[in-house]
């Protein structure tokens, strides 16, 4: 690339071999932070101000569970991680194996 400056590098260069590994890398960060349990039960005591996974105890009776209720909320929980791998599934897997990990 005579001639061209260092953002022109950075664009055309650097950054189509970053974005698969950045995607893998958000997509994790993503999951870790949308599925964050523990750190919410131990810090929250404001039922408002709750993650949604933690909200997912309080469906929970005291003597019966109603499965059908539990099973709903844990697939709408599920759903934004696999709508966000969806999108990013190619560079996903790209990044992934851009690594060098096996």
């Amino acid at each position: 690339m005579d001639g061209a400056g260092e953002l022109r590098l950075m664009v055309r260069i650097i950054a189509p071999l970053i974005l698969p590994m950045l995607s893998a890398l958000g997509i994790f960060t993503f999951m870790n932070s949308w599925n964050n349990y523990l750190w919410p039960l131990i810090i929250l005591n404001d039922e408002s101000k709750m993650t949604v996974p933690l909200a997912l105890v309080y469906f929970n009776g005291t003597h019966m569970v109603n499965y059908n209720v539990v099973m709903s909320a844990a697939v709408l929980i599920t759903l934004p991680v696999i709508v966000v791998f969806l999108i990013f599934q190619k560079q996903f897997i790209k990044g992934l194996t851009m690594t060098g990990m096996k």
